[in-house]
């Protein structure tokens, strides 16, 4: 076997947008899987990075905390090929030059789980993800090297933006925006693997006004740490019985802003108010309580004549009320049923649950660990916390530098809060990607139609090869909706929906890459 090789300094055989997880699970893969042929000369890979660090991503690297944890336990969070590796990987840690880095923050963790690591009980913990882009980082750098002693690939790193693309003769071309100024690249292949999209920005909301009030729109950029001292640093500057935060939405990075300003804030908060379309908080993991196997309406649509994917989502609206009527806890257990339900249907009704009611059923089975929980249930205690189910419509500067929000409740009224707000966090979640998208290279590929949004709106459709375009291919949360014969599901956000993925395009890209 030869390989299709291009050799030039800025001409590859694939390129990978993107150094996070998604790329992560792809290049070691198919490193792998290029091993596993004995190619004959040596693979050119180009790897792609916005930002400072390679290999982590956003929520395992150094734009999150150190403290920053992950938001189910390692047992749920890890697929089951890497436990193993991690948690020997664990074992070996010094934690004591670990909780150094991380401050009092850290340390109060390490009192809590200290009993768990010393019985080395990994899967229970709810560990800072940084930890894990260690170890990943680690596992990737110590791949590349070997890859490149034993000939097999030559992995460059390149520091920059993917900004545009286009087609170029058999190739693709990449235009990269870089601190040195813009440049080009060309590469027979090409993964788009940026993760998700970026946060939906609350411009919309404020009409060009100018807010002397602190409005934090994007909490990891450039770091959540910066992010966090932006928002003491407003509270600060308020007067006592003034210090609010107000929060826009109730996700996981709600929770993780919520859990380092409680925990390690140096000013007093007052009032902390969230505005969520559902009004509620994650439920806690791992709390639910006993009941059938089958909840009543679930059961009944196990054995429903002409089965609709509508069905099951109003089964499980129905005794998701009956749970909170009697006042029990059920995720826990049917959360696993639904997406097994969906297997009875046919085709096209699986495409449309997928599509229209995938993200919906995602959102209503949202579930937390206590130690991101346990905050916000203090805080309600305590009454500095309150949460408003409604949509935010509006915010507007008021003559005492705060922010006024006007939000949309169930009842479809307009809401003026109360409360003024020094300090305003955008929690909403990420944007969907469109013509209008904030990454220049999304807004790129759907304007020149090389990438097309699938139905469910949340992704790219592909090919059963995971191909957008030929030889353009599509790894990671972008690929939400995906279905194929291979691959299907209504989001890739975790690292147990990425890795099936990435595997299977790194078995793929083995034989692109190769030629008779």
């Amino acid at each position: 076997m030869s390989v299709r090789s291009i050799r030039s300094e800025n001409r590859f055989d694939l390129t990978i947008v993107g150094s996070g997880l998604s790329c992560c699970y792809t290049l070691l893969a198919l490193l792998e899987e290029l091993k596993s042929r004995c190619v004959a000369r040596t693979v050119s890979i180009a790897v792609i990075e916005k930002d400072a660090m390679f290999w982590t991503g956003v929520s395992c690297g150094t734009r999150s905390s150190f403290n920053s944890l992950m938001i189910t336990n390692l047992d749920d969070f890890l697929p089951l090929e890497d436990k193993d590796g991690f948690f020997s990987w664990l074992n070996k840690l010094n934690w004591k030059e670990i909780i150094a880095e991380g401050g009092d923050l850290a340390a109060r963790w390490f009192e809590r789980n200290c009993n768990l690591i010393e019985r080395q009980k990994w899967g229970s913990i709810f560990l800072p993800r940084q930890l894990f882009g260690d170890y990943t980082r680690a596992k990737v750098v110590d791949a590349i090297a070997t890859a490149r002693a034993n000939g097999i690939a030559r992995v460059s790193q390149i520091a920059g933006e993917a900004i545009q693309t286009r087609r170029c003769d058999a190739s693709w071309e990449l235009t990269i925006s870089a601190s040195t100024g813009a440049h080009t690249l060309t590469s027979y292949a090409v993964v788009l693997a940026v993760g998700n999209p970026q946060y939906s920005s609350l411009e919309p909301f404020i009409d060009g006004q100018a807010f002397s009030a602190t409005i934090v729109d994007h909490p990891y950029e450039p770091s959540i740490t910066c992010s966090l001292s932006r928002i003491n640093k407003g509270l600060s500057t308020a007067p006592a019985g003034k210090r609010n935060i107000l929060v826009v939405g109730s996700n996981a990075t709600a929770l993780e802003v919520i859990y380092h300003l409680a925990s390690n804030s140096a000013v007093a908060l007052d009032q902390l108010v969230i505005i969520s379309r559902g009004g509620t908080l994650p439920e806690h993991l791992g709390k639910s309580d006993a009941c059938d196997p089958y909840p009543e309406h679930l059961a009944a649509t196990r054995h429903k004549a002409d089965l609709q994917a509508r069905d099951i989502m109003d089964a499980l609206l129905k005794d998701l009320e009956a749970f909170r009527e009697r006042g029990r806890s059920g995720l826990s257990h049917i959360v696993h049923l639904v997406p097994e339900l969906t297997k009875l249907l046919p085709d096209a009704e699986q495409v449309v649950f997928q599509n229209r009611w995938g993200g919906a059923f995602t959102k209503l089975i949202r579930r937390a660990g206590h130690e991101y929980l346990d905050v916000p249930q203090r805080l309600l205690a305590e009454g500095k916390l309150s949460i408003c189910k409604g949509e935010l419509v509006h915010l507007k500067p008021t003559c005492e530098a705060f922010a006024c929000a006007q939000y949309v409740g169930s009842n479809e009224q307009v809401f003026t809060h109360p409360t003024p707000f020094p300090v305003v966090v955008n929690c909403r979640g990420f944007e969907e990607p469109s013509i209008r998208s904030n990454s220049k290279i999304i807004r790129d590929l759907i304007s020149k139609g090389l990438c097309t949004v699938n139905d469910s709106g949340r992704g790219f459709r592909v090919n059963e090869q995971l191909e957008a375009s030929e030889r353009f291919y599509v790894v990671g949360p972008l690929l939400a909706g995906a279905y194929t014969s291979r691959l299907r599901g209504w989001h890739f956000e975790t690292a147990r929906r990425i890795r099936p993925a990435a595997t299977l395009l790194a078995h793929h890209l083995g034989q692109t890459l190769l030629v008779s």
